[in-house]
């Protein structure tokens, strides 16, 4: 949302533009603020743990769309985290248990991405009221895991 970061100065101006972007285009893209060093951190655990991610898929008017069908075709994947058994213990790198294909004989660490996962899921909180005055009437109830 703008040059701003969203985390810092000016966090209930960002949220604001967040729900106001969501309000009038449907979508939302911002400046998480994080440092340099923490996301490259996230995306070694992710890169580690790739094999248990789960490819993404299309829904319209709450309806999955068959993944066959062209307009259903993504490139993203999710890391469903605690489907998966992942969670913050570990020593902040990747998971030092896990094989290349990203499995291991127990619980995994994966505390970077687990505190990114947080904090994000935190920030949809926060937009819950500005979401529910809004146009769209939407509420954040729940977070979303397997």
């Amino acid at each position: 949302v703008g040059q701003n970061t969203l985390l810092g100065v000016g966090l209930q101006e960002s949220l604001s533009a967040i729900a106001l972007c969501l309000e009038t285009k449907g979508w939302a893209a911002c400046v998480l603020g994080a440092h340099p060093g923490l996301l490259t951190k996230a995306r070694a655990e992710a890169k580690m743990l790739e094999a248990r991610m789960a490819p993404g898929t299309t829904v319209i008017k709450n309806q999955v769309i068959d993944q066959r069908l062209p307009n259903a075709q993504r490139g993203d994947k999710i890391l469903w985290m605690q489907e998966q058994g992942l969670d913050e213990r570990g020593s902040g790198g990747p998971p030092a248990a896990c094989d290349g294909g990203g499995r291991s004989g127990g619980p995994l660490g994966a505390p970077t991405l687990a505190m990114l996962e947080r904090a994000i899921a935190d920030i949809g909180f926060q937009l819950d009221p500005l979401l529910q005055q809004s146009s769209l009437r939407l509420r954040i109830t729940e977070r979303c895991d397997g």
